[in-house]
Formats: structure tokens, C-alpha cells, sequence
């Protein structure tokens, strides 16, 4: 599942700066260190690929993609994937998430919004075999 769900992320621009790694090629070290500074304490085992957007990259910040959650250092709680049905990118850059009981969350996004929106779709529809 950790490699399906890896291939689907989208590619960035090559334009831009960041883009996710998977667990394999991030190593052993920084996905222990992503798991518990980005992953909000997560099992490194569980970890499916890592966004560092730390200066010198240190893990301190970014985005962690797991089996069942898309965590990190901007978001106060992780985002369970496997309870979405969609995500949206609101003009405000906000991550509009609906999940399948019915609520509606936003989340602030920042300028990884759009690309973070594209990974969650990628993922949504990996992980409910779309």
C-alpha cells in the first residue's frame, strides 16, 4: 500500500523547491526524526513519504504522509486521509476537506496549499480504490 500510495503523489513543478520523498529514499534517520517532529509522534514504520521545508533539511519543518494520516509543523492536528471523500483548495489558500460522516473542515494551507490538495486527492483516491 506504502509504495501504490507513494507513485500516485502528484510531481511538482520543476520549478519549485519541495516535493515529497518517499520513507525509502529520505533513510531510516530523517524518517525517525520527520515521524516525531512533523508526524505528530507517528510510527516511522507507518511513514509513506516526507515534505521537509526546513532551510538545511532538518525535519523542523514540513509535511509527513503516512498509511493513514497527512500530518505536520503548520497543522495543529493530523488530517486522516481515510476519513476524506474530498479536498478542495479554497481563493484564501485554505485546505477545504469534506470527510465521509458529513463534516467540513478548514485548515490553513499556506503556500503548499495546491499541492497539498493535489497529494490528498492522489491519496483519497488510492486509499478508497478509486
Amino acid at each position: 500500500m506504502k509504495e501504490k500510495m507513494f507513485k500516485a503523489l502528484p510531481e511538482v513543478s520543476e520549478k519549485a523547491s519541495y516535493r515529497f520523498v518517499s520513507a525509502e529514499e529520505a533513510g531510516v534517520k530523517r524518517v525517525k526524526k520527520a515521524a516525531k517532529k512533523l508526524g505528530h509522534k507517528c510510527n516511522p514504520e507507518d511513514v509513506v513519504a516526507i515534505l521537509d521545508t526546513s532551510i538545511f533539511r532538518t525535519c523542523k519543518e514540513g509535511f509527513v504522509l503516512t498509511t493513514q494520516t497527512l500530518s505536520g509543523s503548520f497543522f495543529k492536528e493530523v488530517i486522516r486521509h481515510t476519513e476524506l471523500i474530498s479536498a478542495e483548495c479554497s481563493e484564501d489558500n485554505e485546505l477545504v476537506l469534506q470527510y465521509k460522516d458529513g463534516r467540513e473542515e478548514k485548515i490553513w494551507g499556506n503556500i503548499y496549499a495546491n499541492y497539498l490538495v493535489e497529494v490528498l486527492k492522489k491519496v483519497i483516491s488510492v486509499t478508497n480504490g478509486i
